[in-house]
């Protein structure tokens, strides 16, 4: 009877860890199911983190390139602005000079023309003066004429 009682206590024991059993394998199944859907919202999540990463370089390697073609532009507007400072500081400076050779051009015709005019001046005078003599000819030859002509004794 003891080995029954035994037996039977074993028997009950083996329905007592059957039942641990299933209602471990029960709570591992519930565990495996809960870590494959966890796997499968980690996956989902690394596939969206994924995405959002290339999106991420893609956006950046874009702007990078913008802003490549931005210096590249800047670059060459200071190259144009650099050349054309050049080219307007030389045009100015010929400019000047043009502007200095003018300005000595006018000094000269300014003093070429006072010249002128003296010499205009010293006609006018010697023609005043020819004027004068030749008015006083003319008046000593009229007199010494009509004095000529009332003395008799002049007259051939």
């Amino acid at each position: 009877m003891e080995l029954q009682s035994h037996l039977n206590s074993q028997a009950l024991r083996l329905v007592e860890l059957q039942s641990l059993v299933n209602s471990r394998d029960l709570e591992l199944q519930t565990v495996k199911r809960n870590m494959e859907q966890s796997n499968r919202e980690v996956e989902h999540k690394y596939s969206t983190i994924q995405t959002e990463v290339s999106r991420l370089c893609q956006a950046l390697e874009q702007r990078t390139s913008q802003l490549e073609e931005s210096r590249l532009q800047e670059t060459k507007l200071n190259e144009k602005i650099i050349r054309l400072e050049s080219e307007i500081a030389a045009v100015s400076a010929q400019e000047k000079s043009k502007l200095s050779g003018k300005d000595t051009e006018i000094v000269s015709l300014k003093e070429n023309l006072h010249q002128q005019a003296q010499i205009i001046e010293q006609i006018r005078e010697e023609e005043r003066r020819r004027a004068e003599q030749l008015q006083s000819a003319i008046q000593r030859y009229v007199r010494s004429s009509s004095q000529s002509a009332m003395n008799p004794v002049f007259q051939s």
